[in-house]
């Protein structure tokens, strides 16, 4: 994973609020293309498309163990798909509430480059 996260970083990178854009070699495949093949990321994602969850309110809808949620929700928020913010429930708790961030991805793949683009919902 740390011998990705360099290539990805000496590779040229743009980022903009409407967009982000990487653009790496064929032979390493970006982390978040990973994360969006896993199940359980997929299945947050879903969660999250119809508006912000609590964290716990998540692992009710998806058929993963709470430490993997977790885990994955974790994943999504390093990778830019789901941003966190610490809210204050009814009953008083602090709680983390999860929303989602990209809204679109476009792969291009050609012979020697893979380009995605993340597309924000700002």
């Amino acid at each position: 994973m740390c011998a990705l996260a360099e290539q990805i970083n000496d590779e040229q990178k743009t980022k903009t609020k409407e967009n982000s854009v990487t653009d790496i070699g064929i032979e390493a495949v970006p982390s978040s293309a990973e994360l969006l093949a896993d199940d359980y990321a997929t299945e947050i994602i879903r969660s999250l498309s119809t508006g912000p969850k609590l964290g716990r309110d998540i692992t009710g809808n998806c058929s993963g163990s709470r430490p993997t949620v977790y885990r994955r929700l974790n994943r999504l928020v390093e990778a830019g798909f789901v941003e966190t913010e610490e809210v204050t429930t009814k009953d008083g708790h602090q709680c983390h509430q999860f929303s989602l961030v990209r809204t679109k991805v476009h792969v291009e793949i050609d012979e020697s480059r893979i380009k995605m683009q993340l597309r924000s919902s700002w």
